[in-house]
């Protein structure tokens, strides 16, 4: 099975407080990994809006969300999850209330170690890059990677391709808020499952 997947998420680095003039923001280790103890509100959305145009100093209205569901992720230390074992190389686990992801944070990068959803554990022995820092406007990059899940008493191997690139910057405003000095990140990914 071939699955092509685009996804567009927008980043948001606030970065030196109220700032009242527009600058390019930089994504770095510091400012964008979560750390342990911190929680994020996740929102989900049934509905859509164009996601505006890529380039510097955008505006991008996203108020037409309306919010389907809502949930919260909590960051943890992987030794204090029940699958924690089976991600040596992790430093840092997010749990949204059912499932577990795990990830290798540092000031050079975002790396994603796998996840355990639905009692699956997707172990990465080829980490995913998410992010590299520091990040700038028109960074990109492309990274291969490889895990290993097994369902249904089959054991699978996908092997894939990330490609993330920084293509704007500006202010967004949300159901929730406005947040100036935003990035905008396209995540492009394309995997293969083989049994």
């Amino acid at each position: 099975m071939k699955k092509n997947l685009q996804n567009l998420f927008l980043a948001s680095a606030l970065i030196g407080g109220s700032l009242t003039a527009l600058a390019q923001p930089t994504l770095t280790g510091a400012n964008i990994n979560p750390v342990i103890g911190e929680m994020f509100a996740i929102k989900n959305s049934n509905s859509s809006v164009a996601p505006g145009s890529a380039g510097a100093s955008q505006t991008w209205n996203m108020t037409g969300l309306l919010v389907a569901s809502s949930g919260t992720t909590t960051f943890m230390s992987v030794a204090s999850t029940p699958s924690g074992s089976a991600f040596p190389a992790a430093n840092i686990a997010g749990f949204d209330g059912a499932n577990y992801a795990y990830s290798n944070n540092t000031s050079a990068s975002s790396l994603n170690q796998g996840a355990v959803g639905n009692n699956v554990v997707f172990s990465y022995g080829n980490p995913e890059t998410i992010l590299t820092f520091p990040t700038n406007f028109n960074n990109s990059g492309s990274d291969a990677w490889q895990c290993i899940f097994t369902t249904s008493s089959i054991t699978f191997t996908r092997s894939g391709t990330t490609t993330v690139t920084a293509d704007g910057y500006g202010t967004i405003t949300t159901p929730a808020n406005t947040y100036n000095n935003a990035m905008r990140m396209h995540f492009v990914q394309s995997y293969t499952d083989a049994a």
